[in-house]
C-alpha cells in the first residue's frame, strides 16, 4: 500500500502548487503536465470557484488528510494496532464519502483534471486496503 499513498501525496501537491502558482499568476494556464486538450485541463478546474468548495483550496485540505493518513499508515505498520487500522479506515471511509460530492463538481464543471478522478479512486482502493489489513 506504499505507493498508493506516496501515489494520493504526489498527487495532492502537484495540485496544491499548481493552484498557488495559478492563482498568484506565477503560471500561465493551460501549461500543467495535465492541461491536454480544452476539456481535459487541470488548470481550468484550479481557476473555478468549486476548486475551493469547502473555503480552503480542495487540493490543500486533500494534502493534509493524505499526508496525515500516510504518517498513521507508517505508525500502524509499525506497531501493528488494530486501532490505527481502524482509525486509518474510518478516515478513509469518510474522505471516500466526501468524494461524492467531488464527483458531482467533475461532471458538472466545463473541463476535467484528470488527477481529480485518478486521485478518488485510489482513495477507494487505500479504503479496500485498510479494510482487508482489518479483516472485514
Amino acid at each position: 500500500m506504499l505507493w498508493l499513498f506516496a501515489a494520493i501525496d504526489l498527487i495532492c501537491l502537484y495540485l496544491t502548487v499548481r493552484y498557488l502558482r495559478l492563482h498568484t499568476g506565477r503560471v500561465q494556464p493551460g501549461t500543467s503536465l495535465c492541461s491536454w486538450t480544452r476539456y481535459i485541463d487541470c488548470d481550468q478546474v484550479l481557476l473555478t470557484r468549486e476548486a475551493r468548495r469547502f473555503m480552503i483550496p480542495n487540493a490543500v485540505l486533500g494534502l493534509s488528510f493524505n499526508l496525515a493518513g500516510t504518517a498513521i499508515y507508517f505508525a500502524a505498520l509499525s506497531s501493528d494496532r488494530h486501532s490505527l487500522w481502524l482509525l486509518l479506515a474510518g478516515m478513509y471511509a469518510f474522505s471516500a464519502a466526501v468524494t461524492v460530492v467531488f464527483w458531482r463538481l467533475l461532471l458538472r464543471l466545463s473541463s476535467l483534471c484528470p488527477l481529480c478522478p485518478l486521485h478518488h479512486i485510489l482513495t477507494y482502493i487505500i479504503l479496500f486496503g485498510c479494510l482487508t489489513e482489518l479483516q472485514f
